[in-house]
């Protein structure tokens, strides 16, 4: 009886890690559309390689946000519409008829940069480009709008993994504020909810390089990838339009309000090797690869629609662990006139890890997707 009993312990214990190395493994080859995480890419580097760029592949959606025509009744004001143009865009992967697509707006006044979520319902996707989809209209004029974090008057590049979204911000035109990260839980975009901050306020020591100078709390861009053992990473663009970074983890594979992050590291693009390419990014995304668990870096940027690919040497990152981009490849977006990378852009992970990218225009009229 007792070797029964010490064979059923075993078994259990098998079992049981089993269960959660299982459940790490699943953190990077999620679902399409899971909350919280994006679908892998087999062999990224010749997947960005072949993803379109050129006119052949483009097409054209077309869009309106009308302050009075929220649908969920909370009015923009008009300098939203009229002075400031769009930083951030991103879609919502697996959220309803995977046809809503977030975007954001600065403003020149503390708490009145904003969040816009667009609606095509037109558009009926499994999560594919939207030239692909079923689709009865390449327009629309529906949106809900929420205002941004009241101590920013800059929200920027933004990235999704699922459902959750994840929001840069800063200050601008003379106001003074720290930076940081919003994170909200988008899956039901007509009552989107703040889940966790980060503010980079150096409590964390994040606000001197190794030298020990100071480092502005700027937030101009954020990335974030779900990690092989389930944490988040969030690299984080810094000030100049992310010509330096800093990168975090989360301490748990949950995301709530307790959710604190761990700082790991200073980043800044004179670390690059001789030679190798940087701009100023207004948007950045991370793509894992499959099997390898590789992090890769897509960056997009203000000079010529420039969309350039690195290599990111962190996968269970530690404290003090010093980060390495490697550049890979780059081309430029044959976005039209009306578009342009200054103003946003991202790139989509579909169902079957396909690259999509996005452009958008400047005051909130177009979006160009290479699919």
């Amino acid at each position: 009886m007792r070797i029964v009993r010490l064979i059923c312990l075993e078994l259990f214990l098998f079992f049981s890690f089993s269960a959660f190395t299982n459940e790490s493994r699943q953190a990077n080859q999620c679902r399409y559309g899971t909350y919280g995480c994006n679908p892998c890419v087999n062999d990224v580097e010749r997947s960005f390689r072949e993803s379109p760029a050129d006119k052949k592949h483009k097409h054209r959606f077309h869009f309106k946000l009308r302050e009075r025509q929220a649908l969920n009744k909370i009015r923009p004001g008009k300098n939203h519409i009229i002075l400031d143009h769009i930083q951030g865009i991103a879609r919502l992967s697996g959220v309803e008829q995977d046809n809503w697509i977030a975007m954001t707006r600065s403003s020149t006044h503390l708490g009145q940069s904003g969040i816009f979520i667009a609606r095509f319902d037109g558009i009926n996707s499994e999560g594919d480009s939207w030239k692909h989809s079923k689709r009865i209209s390449d327009r629309t004029e529906s949106f809900v709008y929420y205002p941004a974090d009241p101590e920013i008057n800059h929200a920027g590049g933004i990235s999704t993994l699922g459902g959750m979204l994840f929001v840069a911000g800063e200050c601008g035109s003379g106001a003074k504020c720290f930076g940081r990260i919003n994170i909200y839980d988008a899956r039901d975009p007509f009552h989107v909810k703040e889940v966790n901050r980060l503010v980079l306020d150096g409590s964390r020591g994040e606000l001197k390089d190794d030298q020990g100078n100071k480092i502005v709390s700027k937030a101009a861009a954020v990335s974030a990838a779900r990690l092989s053992d389930g944490r988040w990473l969030m690299f984080i663009g810094g000030n100049h339009s992310s010509k330096s970074a800093w990168v975090f983890v989360s301490d748990s594979a949950e995301m709530t309000s307790n959710t604190n992050w761990t700082y790991i590291d200073y980043w800044h693009n004179r670390e690059l090797a001789p030679g190798e390419p940087w701009h100023g990014w207004q948007n950045i995304n991370l793509i894992r690869e499959c099997g390898t668990h590789q992090l890769y870096l897509s960056a997009m940027g203000t000079l010529k629609n420039k969309h350039f690919l690195y290599h990111l040497n962190l996968d269970v990152p530690e404290p003090g662990q010093q980060t390495k981009l490697t550049f890979i490849a780059g081309r430029e977006l044959e976005a039209g006139v009306l578009t342009s990378l200054r103003n946003g852009g991202s790139v989509h992970i579909s169902p079957t890890g396909k690259i999509i990218s996005y452009a958008v225009g400047r005051y909130g009229r177009t979006i160009d997707e290479f699919y």
